[in-house]
């Protein structure tokens, strides 16, 4: 699957291009190989020289992968954009979901691929919604990003879209942002790039999950000292998101204190910019 002219003769010198792209598909083909690797070329010699490209590049192998899922999941980002610039319609491709009910943007996520990410959203022409996308169980890109402490990753989600705050107010069936996942897992890096990235900080840092659990209080909850001072630092009411009481039933944040964070934040009340 190296040679360009090869590939472009053999497709225009057969009665059925698509059927002698699609050959061997489910188990493994020249397409499917130029996308692991990432031959640009290739994928696009192939899809300009089938009538139906769209159909090519979503169907799956026996594995239940498909081309852009195996390019999301390798991290080929130039794969990536090849696929999705060679088929009229890349949202929909885009959103397929495999077998396992995760479309290549929660692959991407899952495995790290910043670049990946940002391919992705780069062409579709509704990234909002692909980013949006809810896979199995509840799995949400952002979400999933903060949870294991991956910078890059939340910086392309939150870049590649034109709502970075409808995005990081997104929350699964638990009412839990991806702020308050960060927070409860002392990820300091993701917490600082979250808040960088959207307008409204003091909305984000006072949502409450089903519990009435703001950010903060995970933060606390879990003993996460550094991540709690952060977003701390970052609210105008600090008051409030020491004192107020979500819920009748719940202490106040400063109630569930460890010693070392309540240090913390006498520490900051006692400069004089406090």
């Amino acid at each position: 699957a190296g040679n360009v002219g090869a590939i472009t003769a053999l497709l225009s010198g057969v009665p059925n291009p698509q059927q002698l792209a699609e050959q061997g598909f489910k188990n493994s083909n020249f397409f499917l190989h130029a996308v692991e690797v990432g031959n640009v070329e290739i994928i696009t010699a192939i899809l300009a020289g089938i009538p139906n490209p769209q159909q090519l590049a979503e169907q799956t192998n026996i594995s239940g992968v498909s081309s852009l899922i195996l390019a999301a999941s390798k991290g080929r980002a130039v794969a990536i954009t090849a696929l999705l610039s060679g088929v009229p319609n890349p949202q929909q491709l885009a959103e397929k979901i495999d077998k396992n009910g995760m479309a290549a943007l929660i692959y991407a996520t899952h495995r790290g691929h910043a670049e990946a990410i940002a391919a992705l959203l780069s062409v579709v022409p509704n990234p909002q919604k692909l980013a949006e996308q809810i896979g199995i169980d509840d799995a949400l890109a952002l979400t999933m990003a903060a949870f294991v402490g991956h910078v890059g990753v939340v910086a392309a989600l939150l870049s590649g879209v034109p709502n970075p705050q409808q995005l990081a107010e997104q929350v699964d069936k638990n009412g839990v942002t991806a702020l308050m996942v960060a927070a409860g897992n002392g990820h300091v890096g993701v917490i600082i790039k979250i808040l960088e990235c959207i307008d409204d900080v003091e909305a984000l840092i006072f949502k409450e999950d089903i519990n009435g659990m703001t950010a903060f209080m995970h933060a606390v909850g879990m003993g996460k000292a550094e991540a709690a001072l952060v977003i701390f630092d970052k609210a105008k009411d600090k008051t409030a998101l020491l004192f107020k009481k979500n819920r009748p039933n719940l202490p106040a944040a400063i109630e569930e204190m460890t010693p070392e964070i309540l240090q913390a934040i006498v520490k900051k009340y006692n400069q004089p910019n406090y």
